[in-house]
């Protein structure tokens, strides 16, 4: 049995977080074959954290707590946690290169293959071409890698993962979201550019929606949004019509989705939000969505629940309309074009080919 390390870094938010899953769905898509999984991640990067993220991952030591500690201790606490021999060294966030180096400089791992995942990158590094295999999750990181000389790159989208909904989730969630049909937006991330994105999307003033309806945000900080509406020319109605919700556990998440009636997806690149439109495609709610956010998915249009839009202007009119109308489900003969839909866009799709190249990586080792 080949033994994998995945080492990462992050917020304490991330197991909930787009990386946070992403991070798991490459540990899930290992189950039932020859891996033992171990994770290891740094957190902020004041301590050592790991985490088991499935039944097979093996669990390294208790969390180092406490106050800061120099990197020095950091380097010599995860010296004592790595395992006598690593198959393959995994590196799920791109600002961890320099450590992966230092860890294949130990004479037992110099022969360990280098993979990395691209997905969480801040700046990529230089000597990328280094690596035995690299992972990206979008177009633009797969040119990127490209430039950079690497030729084994692997293109693995994020995809949604299936989820078992819990009728709690469900009855406790239609008691906290709007009465009256609503909108739903995801923020891929809790930055400013982020937060002027989803307001600019709007054209500053939420006055589309019916007087009952809400704007129900997902993801990032529900103050710093809210903030950000009541600064518009017309902050007092957006504020009246916002709903945040802001960072929520996956099962809370997939409750929220199912029950969304209107899916609003905002002006951002399809190429970097891919996750959020596969989960709208995902769902069985109505879709309106800026056309940038379908590069890459023109294979799903044709749908009477899509509408595309242009600009702000389109984007109101069209959320007024979407409001207006009864909720979609897929029609009798529908239903099977659509559940083969749902399984395109699901995780285990996405990255059913990722323990093939692993194996393949360990057959040229």
């Amino acid at each position: 049995m080949a033994t994998i390390l995945f080492l990462g870094a992050g917020a304490t938010q991330q197991l909930i977080s787009l990386q946070g899953q992403r991070c798991a769905n490459f540990s899930m898509s290992l189950l039932n074959y020859p891996f033992r999984v171990i994770n290891v991640t740094l957190y902020n990067p004041e301590c050592v954290y790991p985490f088991q993220v499935d039944p097979q991952a093996i669990s390294t030591q208790d969390p180092i707590d406490g106050s800061p500690i120099s990197a020095d201790i950091i380097w010599t606490k995860l010296l004592k946690q790595l395992p006598a021999q690593i198959d393959i060294l995994f590196v799920i966030d791109a600002s961890l290169w320099e450590l992966a180096q230092k860890i294949k400089a130990i004479p037992a791992y110099r022969n360990t293959p280098l993979v990395v995942d691209l997905s969480n990158q801040g700046d990529i590094p230089e000597a990328l071409n280094q690596a035995d295999h690299v992972f990206v999750s979008s177009e633009r990181l797969f040119d990127a890698a490209k430039r950079q000389g690497v030729s084994t790159t692997s293109l693995i989208r994020d995809g949604v993962r299936a989820h078992q909904i819990d009728n709690y989730f469900l009855i406790k969630w239609k008691a906290r979201l709007p009465r009256y049909p609503w909108t739903l937006s995801i923020l891929p991330e809790s930055s400013s550019a982020a937060y002027e994105y989803a307001i600019t999307s709007f054209g500053g003033s939420l006055g589309c929606l019916p007087i009952d309806s809400r704007a129900v945000f997902l993801g990032g900080d529900p103050y710093v949004l809210t903030k950000k509406f009541k600064e518009c020319t017309f902050g007092e109605l957006n504020v009246s019509r916002l709903q945040t919700l802001g960072v929520l556990p996956e099962s809370d998440c997939a409750a929220v989705t199912q029950l969304c009636p209107v899916f609003a997806l905002g002006d951002f690149s399809g190429d970097e939000h891919f996750s959020i439109t596969a989960q709208a495609l995902y769902s069985q709610a109505r879709i309106v969505a800026y056309r940038s956010n379908f590069i890459g998915f023109e294979s799903y249009l044709g749908s009477e629940r899509i509408v595309l839009v242009d600009n702000a202007s389109q984007f109101r009119a069209a959320l007024r309309s979407a409001l207006t109308q009864t909720l979609w489900r897929p029609s009798r003969s529908e239903a099977i074009a659509f559940h083969e839909q749902q399984y395109s866009l699901s995780a285990a799709a996405c990255f059913r080919e990722v323990p093939r190249i692993l194996l393949n990586l360990l057959g040229k080792s």
